[in-house]
């Protein structure tokens, strides 16, 4: 099952954000995503426009701004505490593969961040979920910190990210190999020095996996999370 939670601001849009959104949305749609949210329902349920198809549309739980601007011109929502969208179904993305996850977000300076609060996660690990469950994510309770890695193991980033700013986080993985291996977190389009943070794990989603983004509260906003099937 996929779940969000957010919080999600307002800001004003320059007069070219139109034509970014544009050519943002082709560049998207050429890459083919298995994922990709772009938070601009006023009812109902949010689609996916990624290649999983409607399967992986999102059901509201709980109170939620709709239609809130953002920089790029889109809307997003925006999430109460103890509010989620959660998927239409699970997704059956399992094993040690290539990846790429990115998201545009923008992070409270002063804001909170619960246990490592994703932008993405999947993978269910049951009663043993170390290096079985993929987090994107804020590193613990950091917010200034990005995390790319799987439950108990992983990578962060060693310089802190700026924060009241907008930024274009990505993680890409090769597959195959440990948790503190493959991975290249970008801000900005710049590849950031990561260290281990936790451990390092043999890493594995052996179950079906359900996925969740989540700005914890006083975290910050999030805005067009996508998932690509190949490390980018």
């Amino acid at each position: 099952m996929l779940r969000f939670t957010s919080l999600i601001g307002s800001v004003l849009c320059a007069s070219n954000c139109a034509a970014q959104l544009t050519d943002f949305q082709d560049a998207v749609s050429a890459a083919v995503p298995l994922l990709w949210y772009q938070f601009n329902e006023s009812t109902g349920d949010v689609v996916n426009h990624g290649s999983l198809g409607v399967t992986q549309n999102a059901a509201v739980n709980g109170a939620v701004g709709r239609d809130q601007p953002t920089l790029t011109g889109d809307t997003s929502m925006q999430f109460s505490a103890g509010a989620w969208l959660e998927s239409l179904s699970d997704s059956d993305l399992t094993g040690n593969p290539d990846f790429s996850v990115e998201a545009v977000v923008w992070l409270d300076l002063g804001g909170t961040a619960r246990q490592w609060g994703p932008f993405l996660h999947w993978g269910d690990g049951g009663v043993q979920p170390s290096g079985r469950e993929v987090y994107f994510s804020i590193q613990r309770n950091r917010n200034n910190v990005v995390y790319g890695g799987f439950y108990n193991g992983g990578m962060r980033t060693v310089t802190p990210v700026a924060q009241d700013a907008w930024l274009h986080v990505v993680w890409t993985r090769v597959g195959g190999g440990a948790s503190d291996e493959g991975t290249t977190i970008y801000i900005n389009g710049m590849p950031m020095a990561t260290t281990i943070d936790r451990a390092t794990l043999r890493c594995i989603a052996d179950r079906c996996a359900d996925f969740e983004i989540s700005c914890q509260s006083g975290a910050g906003w999030l805005q067009q999370p996508l998932l690509h099937r190949q490390a980018r």
